[in-house]
């Protein structure tokens, strides 16, 4: 249900909280001349379909990082079970 931010150029990290999505009114919102990389924002839209609707892509990258954390036993019970193929 959370997804780390790291910080830079300026930016503190932080956390994304999916269990708080909500709307926020234009006024709190401002422009910062900064984005994700193509390869941090696709697994954030992997990671953020995955809570809001219990499905992965097949290509996904977070596949693959599951796997490796399995691999060495990493005690986090809650890795979804997806099975890629």
């Amino acid at each position: 249900m959370a997804f780390y931010l790291g910080g830079s150029h300026g930016i503190r990290c932080g956390i994304v909280r999916f269990d708080r999505i909500q709307q926020i009114a234009h006024d709190f919102l401002r422009a910062a001349k900064i984005r994700l990389t193509e390869d941090y924002q696709e697994v954030f839209d992997d990671w953020l379909g995955t809570y809001l609707f219990s499905r992965l892509r097949l290509d996904s990258p977070l596949h693959e990082y599951w796997a490796l954390l399995r691999e060495q036993n990493v005690d986090v019970n809650d890795i979804p079970q997806f099975d890629p193929t």
